[in-house]
């Protein structure tokens, strides 16, 4: 599970498996660029929308390859280099932590829930992209609940958790969910 929480001071990832937490803080990225970056990606996709309004066809992306082209410098770059942006900056902290994972669940907040993270990528040394959903599947959920009812009993008797809840005051229903993990679990702290 991959949960972002952005805050004025930066980004904090929250990485949970079945045997560790961590915490990652990228104090790169502020939630007002991070919320500008995407803002400004989905509006590359509503401009693209509303030419197949217009025109009824799609310009086909047939390489991500720099090819001097007016389509490329016009198009493609202005998406290539969003989607490498956010990349490096949501996925490039965490990477080393979901090398070995084939599934990731994203719990994302503020701007966040509107981007498609299956469509970010990195750079290839040629100058092409590598895609998150071409090595990962990914699952959004709104919050960790969505999948607490799938633990067995004895492993929530086992648990210790600490629980993280609204550190900025702007994630609505986080303290209920605070609570409710609390409940779930008998011996939970939370902070």
């Amino acid at each position: 599970i991959l949960q972002y929480v952005p805050t004025a001071e930066g980004l904090i990832i929250f990485v949970v498996d079945n045997n560790n937490l961590k915490i990652r803080i990228n104090k790169n990225i502020s939630k007002d660029i991070l919320n500008r970056e995407v803002q400004a990606y989905r509006q590359l996709f509503e401009n693209e929308i509303e030419k197949i309004k217009r025109t009824g066809r799609v310009t086909p992306i047939v390489s991500w390859k720099n090819d001097k082209s007016d389509i490329y410098k016009k198009d493609i770059q202005p998406l290539k280099e969003k989607i490498i942006f956010l990349y490096n900056n949501l996925i490039g902290p965490v990477e080393k932590d979901i090398a070995g994972k084939k599934v990731i669940a994203v719990i994302a907040n503020g701007w966040l829930r509107y981007l498609p993270f299956q469509s970010l990528a990195k750079s290839t040394k040629d100058g092409d992209m590598e895609f998150l959903i071409n090595e990962k599947s990914i699952v959004c959920l709104d919050s960790v609940i969505a999948i607490s009812k799938d633990f067995s009993p004895s492993a929530l008797s086992m648990a210790n958790i600490t629980v993280f809840a609204n550190p900025d005051g702007t994630l609505i229903g986080a303290n209920k969910e605070a609570e409710l993990i609390t409940k779930l679990y008998g011996k939970t702290t939370t902070a």
